[in-house]
């Protein structure tokens, strides 16, 4: 019979593993919990969801930081209503994470900007905001950011 992690059993070591689970998430791009799933409330009271990257944890507050282009309907959704939940899955450990809280956006994005890789600094260069129509299929990107990474001078045209 297969014997079940230490965790399964013990709410301490259930605590330890979340922890544990949300670190690797910010510092591993292939952890399961590096993406989850946010839920939010749209403005006509429709519930919304989308896969967001965990950029930061905070194990002493609790808090979970996420990026996002400040120009999504996302952000002024939740300044509107900031009620949100998260769903974190590990398929491997069968661990599923259901979080909620509110959201709070900080514009001021300097400091988390410059731990951004240049490649993720892509995302932002979009000539439409995130979840703008598009008429004919398109990353968003310049042609020339189609396949590199900007430089690093070029990135700072997506401080908008």
């Amino acid at each position: 019979m297969k014997t079940l992690p230490k965790f399964y059993n013990d709410l301490d070591e259930i605590e330890r593993e979340i922890y544990n689970l949300l670190i690797q998430g910010v510092k591993k791009r292939k952890s399961n919990f590096h993406n989850a799933v946010l839920g939010s409330v749209s403005y006509d009271n429709k519930p919304e969801i989308r896969t967001v990257v965990l950029r930061d944890f905070s194990q002493k507050n609790l808090n979970i930081k996420i990026h996002s282009d400040l120009r999504s309907k996302k952000i002024k959704e939740l300044e509107k209503n900031n009620n949100i939940s998260l769903l974190f899955y590990d398929e491997k450990k069968k661990i599923q994470i259901r979080v909620r809280g509110l959201a709070r956006i900080h514009k001021s994005y300097e400091p988390s900007w410059t731990k951004l890789s240049n490649w993720s600094k892509r995302c932002y260069l979009t000539s439409k905001a995130p979840g703008e129509e598009s008429s004919d299929p398109t990353s968003g990107f310049p042609e020339k950011f189609s396949q590199d990474a900007p430089q690093n001078h070029e990135s700072k045209k997506a401080i908008k």
